[in-house]
């Protein structure tokens, strides 16, 4: 299993993340979601900001347990991400937007 980053590496590397989905045109406003396994914790995109807008001091941080340790309020899916890395070793999960699920 890899080692998961510090909070601040894992806030820049899910900012980036969500900035390039964005950037692609895979998601727009602030539909789908993104958390990412950090030491201490579980980094998650906020409700109702779009990922074109994310920066790494607007991310989510939840505890192992789902509290909010810090940022604004996690998207409403954070119960189910966490449960996912409960589950399995990942350190990225990603939800797709109801825009992914219309394409062929």
């Amino acid at each position: 299993m890899s080692t998961c980053p510090d909070c601040e590496t894992g806030r820049n590397l899910l900012a980036g993340a969500c900035r390039s989905v964005f950037q692609r045109g895979l998601t727009g406003g602030s539909a789908g979601n993104m958390s990412l396994r950090v030491e201490g914790g579980i980094l998650a995109t906020p409700t109702g900001i779009p990922f074109g807008e994310l920066t790494p001091g607007n991310l989510s941080l939840l505890d192992e347990t789902g509290a909010l340790v810090s940022g604004p309020k996690a998207t409403k899916e954070a119960p189910f991400h966490l449960a996912w890395y409960k589950a399995n070793p990942c350190l990225l999960y990603t939800s797709p937007s109801p825009r992914d699920a219309h394409e062929s």
